[in-house]
Formats: structure tokens, sequence, C-alpha cells
């Protein structure tokens, strides 16, 4: 009964009165010609209810029956949206409105990460982009583990990672991997420590297995230094082997540098892209082209991402901006000092490479040449390196 009135309130009805002597055939012609009505009270007269659509067809039943009808009252939802002329407006833009939340609720709009130390977050996102997470997206397409599974393999640092949802939200939950310290003989090894370069041992530091050399000795690529077999007098004893050999080794260096080389120079011209991506959609905030390099003009991009937050919520709404940098290209001649100094600093660069944490280099001696428009450096260094070289022994050999 409570919902039948709901909805003769939503079409709208009208109490009207009824007076005369022919009530009773006019109530019944009423049924018969199937207006319905309800609702009837009788006090000095008769008040009736009935759609307000069948009224306006009640009136010649009246006539024939000899009945006075008259409004009494009119109900119901059209009435009153007749009474405020702006009401319809307002309930179409509620409609539009619960049909948008409706819509957007399905969608994800806040993508956030969580956990990385190193990794760049912003590129991070722009995988995921790629892999199909991105903002507008609908829940219900999301391949949360094929996601999770492609990211750890685009960076091989991720020890874990989880997708969690809520809501319209997005949180890419991360743990990098740490280096763990190794534990001596943790899988039962059984090696030797050899020569990872030619040398001579300027100290040695054997913590485990036997010394085969001395300080001292000149050591080949590949020769034993540390045995991981100790034999005793009644059994042999394998363990695996470790030890810092430090030795003075060689480095020797060949760096050629062009004479005439192209070079860079900047015009000062920069070019700029804004765009905005506001719930997915990408707006062009400035219509310049992507400028084409030619002969003698390149460009650097420089992309920058600004993201709006409030309280700590990543809003759907996302600059991008590209700088493209122009630059002119131009052909310069060296000097053989300028040639010089730019061989040298790329000789330091290789060197500073291949350093490892406790090497360091004692001398260098350079000489160079000038030939067919290149200077040539030759570079002889002397370092101070661990050459310990662990190598395990395969028992089922023995």
């Amino acid at each position: 009964m409570f919902v039948l009135s709901i909805i003769r309130w939503l079409y709208g009805y009208v109490i009207f009165t009824a007076q005369g002597n022919g009530q009773e055939r006019f109530f019944n012609l009423c049924s018969r010609f199937g207006y319905p009505i309800w609702n009837v009270k009788r006090t000095d007269i008769f008040f009736v209810s009935v759609s307000r659509t069948k009224y306006r067809f009640l009136k010649n039943l009246a006539r024939q029956c000899g009945v006075k009808i008259r409004i009494h009252k009119k109900c119901g939802l059209p009435f009153v949206m007749r009474s405020f002329p702006n009401i319809k407006g307002m309930f179409a833009g509620l409609t539009v409105f619960i049909i948008l939340l409706a819509f957007l609720s399905t969608r994800v709009w806040s993508i956030q990460i969580e956990g990385n130390r190193t990794l760049n977050s912003d590129l991070i996102l722009l995988t995921a982009e790629e892999l199909g997470l991105k903002e507008g997206v609908s829940r219900r397409k999301l391949d949360i583990l094929s996601i999770q599974n492609q990211l750890m393999i685009a960076y091989p640092e991720i020890a874990w990672i989880a997708l969690n949802t809520k809501g319209s939200s997005v949180i890419i939950r991360m743990g990098e991997k740490v280096d763990k310290p190794e534990i001596w003989n943790s899988d039962n090894k059984v090696t030797n420590i050899k020569a990872a370069r030619d040398g001579q041992i300027v100290r040695m530091e054997v913590t485990h297995g036997t010394s085969q050399v001395r300080v001292g000795d000149g050591v080949a690529e590949g020769q034993l230094l540390v045995s991981g077999i100790t034999e005793t007098k009644y059994q042999n004893i394998f363990t695996r082997a470790t030890a810092k050999i430090f030795a003075n080794t060689k480095h020797t260096y060949e760096i050629e540098i062009p004479l005439v080389q192209d070079k860079k120079i900047a015009t000062g011209n920069v070019i700029e892209r804004r765009a905005l991506k506001l719930f997915g959609l990408n707006m062009p905030i400035t219509f310049e082209t992507e400028p084409e390099a030619c002969e003698d003009i390149t460009y650097e991009k420089d992309l920058s991402i600004y993201h709006t937050q409030i309280n700590g919520m990543t809003l759907p709404a996302t600059v991008y901006r590209e700088a493209w940098t122009e630059y002119r290209i131009e052909q310069v001649e060296l000097t053989e000092e300028e040639a010089l100094q730019q061989a040298k600093e790329e000789l330091a660069e290789k060197q500073t490479k291949g350093l490892k944490e406790e090497d360091r280099i004692i001398s260098t001696d350079i000489s160079y040449e000038v030939q067919n428009g290149r200077l040539i450096l030759y570079g002889t260094s002397v370092w101070e390196e661990n050459i310990a070289q662990e190598s395990e022994i395969y028992m089922d050999l023995f």
C-alpha cells in the first residue's frame, strides 16, 4: 500500500468533491469505464481521489449523472514542480549528478606509490600507464596480477609489489631489494682463490684456506693463490677459501680524440608544450608542435610532471611540461692542448669506472701523438687492487 501511495504521488492526483443525486451511479460508471477512484470519503459531500490524467474524463460522466464535481486539492510531484518553475532544472541536474557520480565511482582517478626509496615515482607511473593502469580506466578491466608481474620485470630492484584498490584510488606499495651480507660458506662450497690479473703481490689477508704464494711474488692470471684443500697427516680438509690478495697490476689505455668535432651550442630558443590530463583525458594547453631536428639543428627534450595533491591525496589532474632546448651544431677545431685535456678527462672516467672499493691508483704515465687528424693518448696505470677470484672445486671430480 505504501509503494502504491508513492507511485500515485509521483504521477500526481487530485482530490475532488462530488455533489448531486446521482453520486452512486457516477461512481459505478467511473469503475465501468476504467477510471479508478480511491479514498472515497463522505461528510456533507463526497471527497474522492483520482489520477490527474483521468480527472478531465470524469466531467462528461458527472454531467450525465447530474453530479457536480470540483477540484478540492492537487497533490503529487507534477503539481509541486509547477509551483517551482526552476525545480525541473534542479531535478535534471540532480539526475545527471547521480548518473555521473555512479559512472565515476567505477573508474580509477588516483594512483599513488609508496615504499620506493631509489626508484623514481614518475617513471613507475609512466610504466604503469603503458601496462594499462592509468587515470580513467575501469576498475573491472584492471589485471592486477599481470601489472604487478610486469612492473617487477621492468624494475629488477623491486623485491615485492602489491596493488591495492580503495574506492577510486589505487595504491602501489612496494619494497626494494636490499643486498644481504653473505654468510661464509652457507652453501657448503669448496673453493680455491685464483688470480684475476697478472701482478706482484704486496699484501695478503687470508682468512680460510692454505696460502700458495707470498708477498713479493709475481703471479699470472688464473694462478692458484689460496687452496681450499688442506693436506694433513691423516686426511684432507676441504673448505671454502676466502682471502684478499692485493697486488700491483698494470692497466693500459688508448684513447683517440678527433681534432675536428661537432659541438652543440645552445641558441637560447626553448620550445615548451604543456598538456593537462584531467580525469584521464589529455587536453593540450599550448598548441606548439614537436620540433624536428635537421642537419645543423638538434633538440634535447626535458619532461616535467606536476601532480595535484590535497591532504596527501593525488587528484586526477596532472600537468605535463615538455621543454625542447635548441642547439646549433657547429664544427670546431680543437687545439692540441684542448684535445689532450679531453683525452685526460676520458682516461680519468675510465679509471674511475674500473676501480673497486678497496683499489687505488698508485701512478699513471701518459704519452700522446697526433696523426691523421686525431690525438691518440697512451696511458699506463699501476694499481694496487684485490686480485682474489673465487673458483669452485666440484667434489665429484675427486
